[in-house]
């Protein structure tokens, strides 16, 4: 179980939309891109703090550029990690995979189910 201190040490899988961008003048999320689970630690909001926000940057420096970071209430942020939308990385051994399941419905339909997991 999950207390609710605010582990700043730890790395945490959360799904995170691409950025897109206009070079040298602003980047932006869509809404209907799909978000990718990503390797993420935690950064003080603002002014060196964990206070009432923080942010998440990915660990991986070409993700950075990629993702960008996201921000968080921080008890908006302890609440989805108790809850399991945000992954707390517990090994070292956990990472991404991405699955995807076909269902049939009949014999010429069917659905396409993609996502992805954490494992260890």
């Amino acid at each position: 179980m999950i207390d609710n201190k605010l582990d700043k040490e730890a790395h945490y899988f959360i799904p995170i939309r691409p950025l897109h961008s206009v070079p040298g003048l602003y980047s932006y999320t869509v809404s209907n891109d799909v978000e990718d689970m990503v390797e993420c630690k935690l950064e003080p909001y603002d002014f060196g703090e964990y206070s009432y926000k923080v942010y998440l940057v990915p660990v991986n420096e070409l993700d950075k550029f990629k993702y960008g970071r996201e921000q968080f209430y921080t008890d908006d942020f302890i609440s989805l990690v108790r809850s399991n939308r945000l992954v707390k990385k517990i090994s070292e051994t956990q990472h991404v995979e991405h699955i995807e399941v076909i269902e049939p419905l009949t014999e010429l339909a069917y659905v396409v189910h993609s996502g992805s997991v954490v494992v260890d």
